[in-house]
């Protein structure tokens, strides 16, 4: 209000009710004074706060459904990825998050269950909707809900891509064959693991570790074994550095996602590192989304040599047919790695700070993170790609300018050249350290970017395609793609499909 003449009236928290009463008194300022948790300017231009309860719970069962009066018309010529929501607020208190609310109330805030089995009959039997993403926490905090939603979802006339954000504490047997109902988007089944240092999880309130993530994963993959499993992490947590970071980034490795989220810390405004920015020494960009340069224990190179490390995790990740190889050749340690870091998650106390490995001396002994590290290195060599972001500043990195560095890298990578020399890359690794039985797809890959070179990708894509498959072409092309060089990346992004695209 201050800063900003244009704003007269900020509400406080969930609004709809007092917006509506905002409306009817026509916003005069006589008026405005009778609607609690209300900030506005005064006649001599100060900022006021109305008197009552600032962070108001909603009574959602009086919030009508936009998809049921027409207010979101899904018949209007295009195609929809469409939102529900079907409670508010969170039972837990992770320190990053403000999911909970400002107000710090862990009860949930639920919809009536009615209106939103009428919203999935509306929403799944809709040919124009293309993708349905679900906002809550955790759909399976309401337990019984969550299976009587599932089931209504998987009765409807389209199999329409779901994203469900999950939590790995909720997830049981009959939960993953609920899930199986439906048809999960891509990256199926996707969990927050942040990071699994003991420190860090203290420091954030967060009680799931590696255990309970490995047990998940094995019972997950014992009711489906063809699951996709994904996870998100956070760099730049409190009681994490470099080294902590890479270790989870290892563990998570080990568990063989499909896909893994790798995002900076932001402060939010109402979450508990917010209002503990002094204590915990956070360097941080002062417009929002506030992105953390450092703490007390994770330094400015400490995040430099990260974003190098998710630069070249993501890489990896967009080649599924190399990936495919690193988790074969370092199965065996993985095993081990995970044991490990079950009996000890205190990552600070037996970290190995190995460097380099020789995969001649000793193959089986390195693990995926190193195996990863070692392939980029060879990639850089061959390729002249730099995978270190120097043009980034520690102190005046925005999230827009994280993301412009990721697209102009990947963009760089995505040229059939490259994608020619990650292939030689991998091919020269497997043939050194004598696993010439896994060259078969990878002799593919360096065929089809040969004549994509010598032709086109397009000719490339048809001569394939007709030869193999297009599900072998999509395991062997760079995933990445290419956008238009106009476009500049912010945080999210508008589809041209009109959905919504974030990067992460």
């Amino acid at each position: 209000l201050q800063d900003s003449s244009y704003i007269d009236i900020i509400v406080s928290g969930s609004g709809e009710s007092r917006l509506c009463a905002l409306i009817e008194h026509n916003f005069m300022p006589e008026k405005i004074t009778d609607i609690s948790g209300v900030f506005y300017r005064g006649d001599t231009g100060e900022v006021c706060q109305t008197e009552g309860k600032e962070f108001l719970i909603e009574d959602l069962s009086k919030i009508p459904s936009p998809y049921q009066n027409d207010v979101i018309d899904l018949n209007d010529g295009h195609e929809h990825c469409v939102f529900i929501e079907t409670f508010r607020g969170c039972i837990f208190e992770c320190g990053y998050c403000m999911w909970m609310g400002a107000g710090g109330n862990k009860k949930l805030n639920i919809f009536p269950l009615e209106q939103i089995l009428k919203d999935i009959d509306i929403i799944y039997n809709n040919k124009n909707v293309k993708a349905v993403v679900f906002t809550d926490a955790c759909l399976f905090y309401t337990r019984d809900r969550a299976s009587i939603i599932l089931e209504k979802i998987a009765s409807c006339k389209y199999k329409i891509p779901t994203i469900l954000t999950l939590d790995i504490a909720f997830i049981n047997e009959e939960a993953i064959e609920a899930l199986g109902l439906i048809d999960l988007s891509h990256q199926k089944f996707h969990f927050g693991m942040q990071s699994i240092n003991q420190e860090t999880m203290k420091l954030m309130k967060r009680r799931i570790g590696p255990e309970l993530f490995k047990k998940r994963m094995d019972l997950i993959k014992h009711v489906d074994p063809d699951a996709e499993i994904s996870f998100d992490l956070i760099y730049g947590l409190p009681g994490d550095d470099f080294y902590t970071f890479r270790e989870t980034v290892n563990f998570s490795l080990n568990l063989e996602p499909v896909k893994l989220n790798l995002s900076p810390l932001v402060l939010l405004p109402g979450s508990a590192y917010w209002a503990d920015k002094e204590k915990h020494g956070f360097i941080y960009e002062q417009s929002p989304p506030y992105l953390v340069h450092s703490n007390n224990s994770y330094s400015a190179d400490d995040m430099r040599k990260t974003r190098r490390l998710v630069l070249s995790v993501m890489m990896v990740m967009y080649f599924t047919e190399i990936l495919k190889n690193i988790y074969i050749v370092s199965k065996d340690q993985a095993h081990i790695d995970v044991d490990k870091t079950i009996k000890n998650n205190q990552l600070n106390s037996y970290i190995e700070k190995n460097g380099d490995q020789d995969l001649l001396k000793d193959p089986k002994s390195v693990s995926r993170v190193e195996f990863i590290e070692i392939f980029i290195k060879k990639f850089e060599i061959k390729s002249g790609i730099s995978f270190d972001d120097e043009p980034l500043h520690a102190n005046n990195t925005t999230i827009t300018d994280i993301n412009n560095s990721r697209k102009r890298l990947m963009d760089q990578v995505a040229l059939p050249q490259n994608c020619l020399i990650a292939y030689q890359v991998i091919s020269e690794i497997l043939s050194s350290i004598q696993r010439k039985d896994l060259l078969g797809n990878i002799k593919t890959g360096l065929e089809y970017y040969k004549v994509a070179i010598d032709k086109s990708d397009s000719y490339a894509d048809t001569v394939f395609e007709e030869k193999y498959s297009k599900k072998k072409l999509d395991r062997l092309r760079f995933a990445w793609v290419v956008a238009s060089d106009e476009h500049v990346l912010s945080p999210v992004i508008p589809s041209k499909n009109g959905g919504v695209a974030a990067i992460c």
